[in-house]
């Protein structure tokens, strides 16, 4: 095969084969690298949405621990206030009971 400049290479030459043109090669090794570099781009945003995934899990858990705790803290606020108010009654009854002593 005769060797066409910017056509054929020497070894595809060589093998009596003819080479891409020259800015085909160059499209062909760009489109390559685009498409390497869009792997990387959408790895790279599924391992982003991975993160941002487990990160709204540990919000959402820590929400429920949060709820949690406000409904332990109201529990502790009812019990409370039924022994203020027990506290009250025994002191009114107390004050009854001492009042009947003369001095």
């Amino acid at each position: 095969m005769q060797d066409l400049p910017g056509i054929v290479s020497g070894e595809d030459a060589a093998a009596g084969r003819p080479a891409a043109p020259a800015p085909l090669q160059a499209i062909q090794s760009d489109s390559t690298a685009a498409v390497e570099e869009q792997s990387v781009t959408t790895n790279e945003m599924s391992r982003n949405v991975a993160e941002a995934a487990t990160g709204v899990s540990e919000i959402a858990s820590n929400i429920t621990g949060v709820a949690t705790a406000a409904q332990s803290t109201s529990a502790g606020v009812i019990e409370s206030r039924r022994a203020a108010q027990d506290l009250a009654r025994m002191s009114g009854d107390l004050q009854q009971l001492v009042g009947r002593f003369t001095y």
